[in-house]
């Protein structure tokens, strides 16, 4: 869609083209490239990932931290014997958690999965497998074919200006988070803020007309045009695993979710693209943002609440001691809106739990059938 746009505007991608380096005035900047080329532009936006050169080349400071404790292995695989309808993922108690997800437009899985303490993933089809098999445990599914493997290690960390004269900073270049739950579109770092002193932001330039040179990793965009970063404010995350409107199957420990479209910011408002308690809107607009609300139906409503269940309790195994408590208290407090919205009021859901725990006991005994 966006290489799509970008064409109706004149321009075009071009890969395997890399920036070399590149020199600025009070008027443009020129970009030199691999091919020996250079470009005039009016401005520069360097979307060239985490690693920038540009940012280094700039001096500008990329503060934050690495957690070396949270870790994922990712890979492009391809795969026998699974449907592309649901984003899967398994959790083995011990061994960790492994998911496939289907990529758009392609025959291809992105699979993920958690490094055990101690272990260094290998980039061979072999470990994959292997891995895949000891956490799902499931038959009839085949992992035939290793396109591209990344060992991945948590960054957190934030520019320390987002722009040097004509040139800015956008994407990873100049944030990087957690990659759970599609931060990437509605985590965003206060632009205004951090320009010292405040300064005119690059216009969106006319269709046909030069506008900005937009760099990324391994290709130039020529002619293309410049939009702001809207406001907002940098949070710090915990590495979580979010799902979007899904289902738990009673067997197993897979988690299916659908495959929902990823939520925009709409005008300048907030989408957040989850359920929430009813009174964060109210919270959101204090902060001068204002959020975009959907009333959900009944289906709806409740698959939101099994998704909102699965990112509750998986902040409960992410929380430090001192937050536990409270983050039991959010999974208490949708499990109350899931009974409601079954028809049961909480004291028959207690006593059906009393009854159960009468005839088949508790978990105190920390009891693991293998």
């Amino acid at each position: 869609m966006l290489r799509g746009r970008l064409a109706e505007l004149g321009g075009k991608v071009e890969h395997g083209t890399a920036l070399t380096g590149f020199e600025q005035d009070e008027r443009g900047v020129t970009a030199r490239l691999g091919t020996g080329e250079s470009v005039r532009a009016r401005y520069l936006i360097a979307a060239d990932g985490g690693r920038s050169r540009v940012r280094k080349a700039l001096g500008i400071g990329f503060t934050g931290e690495t957690r070396e404790e949270e870790r994922m292995a990712l890979a492009d695989v391809r795969v026998e014997g699974l449907d592309r309808d649901h984003i899967h993922a398994w959790v083995r108690p011990g061994k960790g958690m492994v998911a496939l997800y289907p990529m758009a437009g392609t025959d291809t899985f992105q699979l993920l999965a958690t490094p055990r303490p101690g272990i260094e993933p290998e980039p061979t089809l072999g470990w994959h497998q292997r891995t895949f098999a000891e956490r799902s445990m499931t038959r009839g599914v085949r992992l035939t074919e290793l396109l591209w493997s990344s060992f991945y290690r948590v960054n957190i960390r934030l520019a320390d200006r987002y722009r040097s004269g004509r040139v800015f900073l956008a994407g990873d270049a100049v944030h990087v988070h957690p990659p759970a739950g599609g931060q990437g579109p509605h985590v965003r770092p206060p632009a205004r803020p951090a320009l010292h002193p405040p300064v005119p932001r690059p216009r969106p330039s006319h269709p046909g007309r030069p506008g900005g040179t937009h760099v990324s990793p391994g290709a130039t965009v020529r002619r293309g045009t410049a939009h702001p970063h809207p406001p907002g404010r940098l949070r710090r995350h915990r590495h979580l695993l979010h799902r979007r409107a899904g289902r738990l199957p009673r067997h197993g420990l897979t988690h299916y979710a659908r495959d929902l479209a990823n939520p925009p910011h709409h005008e300048g408002r907030l989408g957040m693209g989850k359920l929430v308690r009813d009174r964060i809107p109210e919270i959101i607009r204090r902060t001068g943002e204002e959020p975009v609300i959907t009333i959900l139906g009944e289906p709806e409503y409740r698959a939101a609440l099994m998704a909102k269940l699965f990112e509750e309790a998986t902040e409960v195994s992410e929380a430090p001691p001192e937050e536990v408590a409270g983050e039991l208290a959010d999974v208490y407090e949708v499990l109350r809106a899931l009974a409601a919205a079954h028809g049961h009021d909480w004291q028959e859901i207690e006593r059906t739990a009393e009854a159960k725990r009468e005839e088949r006991g508790a978990f105190k005994d920390r009891l693991y059938l293998a």
